[in-house]
């Protein structure tokens, strides 16, 4: 009982098998014979191609099925509905869709959405941009303002903040989850309650708990290691003073690529002593991060790899699952390019996922929540809870965590924070002109 499709074929959309009973096993030909299993429904498997679709169908129709309109609502229904998308991908990377007639619904389905629509036209980008700067509580990723080009459309309100030093190929994926949210929506959410983790700086010891104070009560706790310019020993530190705060809480660590693979297998050694459940991104490399795993499976050193960069800063995001470089992937809404394609790239990889922020406003938080609250599965707290380490936001309900959850709502930007954060005259200047750079790319 099974189904799957190609995004870029034509030909179902609207159709639904009422009955999955008397279905006839699918056997795949030899193009579908090894592909991988669907991973969240064992048992079965990917198919690629519109024939074996159309076989299915074929066989179902033969088998007395009936066939009608695909509905948008019961979505707890036994029986879902099957149908074909044709979405676009970045970079003309063409990623499988997987539909699954029992048990898993995939976005396409429980949204009932619509092709991805056309990016919207320059000057109505322009007619909805805002620039703001808002000051930092402390330093992140070395920096103690953020700027960010809000967008306002039909749909609500998109964030577009690639950080500076990215390329405009590189920042386009940004543009294009912006023009999701603002301009298309998000898919329907599966839970209304996201559970988030604190976010801990590469500060000095003696700040944690200052800084742990601002999130509340979390169970998860996310602590920045392998700064530049500071030691071993200071990480060492900083977590014991988080562990100190919270001696029941889930710790792990995010590198961000800053040590060589020996560093990683020293520190995260020498670090597992205070409990980690995983490590993000230790090293830069694929590679790296596949042999920081096999040294630390192999000593017993129980401490799971994380995937970050790796998969949203690659041209192929899955190649980290094919290596079996990691344990778990952490994704990003905006630089994997909007909630949907991030749901598919979870899905591919067949790895449990951890949705975390880019240092958002509320508006690309309000993002990150929906692919969490999309996801089938969430094994893990997200890091979403960023917004804490503002001293202020673009709306009056600020996404922050209660008692280690945000609950899922809508983020609109308020016109008296916007002007209050306004960036200046030269700064708007500079985010205007990348911005008609980046959708020149975009619109191509």
């Amino acid at each position: 009982m099974l189904v799957a499709g190609n995004p870029i074929v034509d030909g179902l959309q609207g159709l639904r098998v009422q009955s999955v009973d008397a279905l006839p096993a699918f056997v795949p030909d030899d193009d579908g014979a090894n592909l991988p299993q669907h991973p969240q429904v064992p048992g079965h498997v990917w198919l690629r191609h519109a024939k074996q679709v159309n076989e299915l169908i074929d066989r179902a129709l033969a088998a007395g099925q009936g066939v009608q309109d695909f509905p948008t609502a019961g979505l707890r229904h036994r029986v879902e509905g099957i149908r074909r998308c044709c979405c676009p991908c970045h970079a003309a990377i063409v990623y499988p869709y997987g539909y699954v007639l029992e048990g898993f619904v995939c976005h396409h389905l429980y949204s009932g959405s619509m092709p991805t629509p056309p990016v919207p036209a320059l000057n109505e980008l322009l007619a909805g941009a805002h620039v703001v700067s808002l000051p930092m509580r402390v330093k992140f990723r070395g920096i103690r303002e953020r700027e960010s080009l809000l967008l306002q459309g039909p749909a609500g309100w998109g964030e577009f903040c690639p950080f500076p030093e990215y390329g405009d190929a590189e920042a386009s994926r940004w543009l294009a989850s912006a023009v999701e949210a603002a301009w298309q929506g998000f898919p329907a959410p599966l839970r209304s309650v996201i559970p988030v983790n604190a976010t801990v700086p590469a500060v000095a010891a003696e700040r944690v708990p200052e800084v742990l104070a601002r999130f509340g009560r979390v169970d998860a706790v996310k602590v920045k290691v392998a700064e530049h310019g500071q030691t071993l020993d200071d990480d060492a530190a900083r977590l014991a003073a988080v562990r100190l705060v919270l001696p029941e809480a889930a710790i792990r660590v995010d590198a961000n690529g800053g040590w060589d693979v020996p560093a990683a297998v020293e520190a995260l050694t020498r670090l597992a002593d205070v409990g980690l459940e995983y490590a993000e991104q230790p090293v830069p490399t694929i590679d790296g991060l596949a042999e920081v795993r096999r040294v630390l499976g192999a000593a017993g050193t129980p401490v799971l790899i994380a995937a970050d960069e790796s998969v949203r800063k690659e041209s192929d995001p899955l190649r980290v699952a094919r290596a079996g470089a990691a344990d778990l992937i952490v994704v990003k809404v905006a630089p994997l390019g909007g909630v949907r394609r991030a749901l598919d790239i979870v899905a591919q990889a067949g790895l449990p996922a951890v949705v975390s922020s880019a240092l958002d406003t509320s508006v690309g938080i309000r993002a990150g929540l929906a692919l969490a609250a999309a996801l089938p599965g969430l094994p893990y707290a997200c890091g979403l809870g960023t917004v804490s380490l503002f001293d202020s936001d673009i709306t009056t309900d600020p996404l922050v965590a209660d008692d280690g959850a945000i609950r899922l709502r809508d983020a609109t930007a308020d016109a008296g924070l916007l002007e209050q954060y306004a960036a200046s005259p030269e700064r708007r200047d500079w985010w205007l002109a990348r911005l008609r750079r980046v959708h020149a790319l975009l619109a191509a």
